[in-house]
């Protein structure tokens, strides 16, 4: 993406002029480094002594985590390495900010993906934050079609950290091509992908995000009467 993220992603990465993180971590050290990303909450390390009960839902199974980045990788941040930041909603509020930058920061190659009549657009990225842009929602879609209509909403999976799947819904097919290939991406990405987020497809309509129903082998089950099946039913 542009160089201007690539001057944002060195000013993070050489703020303090460390390569890990100290062992009390300090607002200062935090201010500059941190991020906000969703994580797979099936991941996280479950001993006792660390724990990330901070951490809201995203989605069912997804969770918002804080984060820092450092040139030698990313860590998610604790319930015992937060306490020392104080109130966490203005972090919230940085490490978005922070997230949008690096990402812009990472090359992001975007391709459409098609399988017989159906298809999707892809985005995938050598950085660790891509699919933590489903946070910015609908500022992620505008970034790549800047004069989109974007009004009847869009479908999209986040499988793994590096790929966010999506599809604009224009009309009754984008929608069956959207809920066609976006199961089979998310879990395809969830079981192989590096960083695994969600198997799962979701749907952003009206500034609100819902999770597509689907029944245990994947298969979509879209209940009489909803949004996606109205549109599915007009002829």
């Amino acid at each position: 993406m542009g160089s201007a993220g690539d001057d944002e992603r060195a000013a993070l990465d050489g703020a303090q002029g460390a390569g890990s993180l100290p062992a009390v971590l300090t607002p200062e050290f935090a201010a500059a480094r941190i991020a906000l990303q969703l994580v797979d909450a099936r991941s996280l390390p479950t001993a006792p002594d660390v724990t990330f009960n901070y951490a809201p839902e995203w989605m069912p199974r997804v969770k918002k985590l804080l984060s820092i980045h450092l040139p030698s990788g990313i860590v998610l941040l604790n319930d015992a390495q937060v306490a020392a930041l104080g109130p966490l909603e203005p972090w919230f509020e940085l490490g978005a900010l922070h997230t949008w930058r690096l990402t812009m920061a990472d090359p992001v190659t975007h391709e459409v993906t098609a399988s017989g009549t159906h298809w999707v657009e892809v985005a995938l990225s050598t950085g660790g934050y891509l699919a933590s842009m489903a946070l910015h929602l609908p500022h992620t879609i505008r970034f790549f079609h800047p004069s989109a209509d974007l009004s009847h909403g869009v479908l999209f999976a986040i499988p793994f950290r590096h790929q966010f799947v999506y599809r604009i819904i224009t009309d009754r097919d984008s929608v069956e091509s959207g809920l066609a290939m976006l199961p089979r991406f998310g879990n395809a990405g969830y079981v192989d992908g590096d960083g695994p987020i969600s198997p799962q497809t979701y749907l952003w309509h009206a500034d609100v995000i819902t999770q597509v129903p689907t029944l245990p082998d994947g298969a979509v089950n879209l209940a009489p009467g909803s949004y996606l099946r109205g549109l599915l039913d007009q002829s």
